[in-house]
């Protein structure tokens, strides 16, 4: 028996379902496994600031009123493991951004499917 074009566009519709679903979850998971191995190589939210141009300080964003700074050195290895941590920290922010708005889509797409699921629930009922 032929499937009606009702049925066949139903099934396409789940179909492209499953894989927009799938896509969000791989993203997802793909933007979570990439911060860990950033949080894991070192990270800072901080600005660098070279004073007479070789002594490095780490200048941290303004928290209630207080700007925190430390010392780094003027050793060429620190400051340059701590501009990789920095650049690794902007990467985070980035990736943080990205991870709320597939959460946030994810979670649109979850509400829908409930409330779509629970009107023909009751509609059969």
């Amino acid at each position: 028996m032929t499937p009606t074009p009702s049925i066949t566009r139903i099934d396409s519709l789940l179909n492209e379902l499953r894989s927009i679903s799938l896509i969000d979850i791989s993203t997802h998971d793909e933007i979570r496994d990439e911060m860990r191995e950033l949080q894991q190589q070192g990270i800072i939210n901080a600005a660098i600031y070279l004073h007479q141009g070789k002594y490095a300080y780490l200048i941290f964003p303004m928290v209630a009123g207080n700007r925190k700074r430390i010392y780094v050195g003027s050793g060429r290895k620190k400051i340059a493991y701590t501009e990789a941590c920095i650049e690794r920290g902007a990467r985070h922010q980035e990736l943080a951004q990205r991870l709320k708005i597939v959460e946030h889509q994810l979670s649109s797409l979850a509400d829908e499917l409930g409330t779509f699921v629970s009107i023909k629930i009751k509609e059969t009922s």
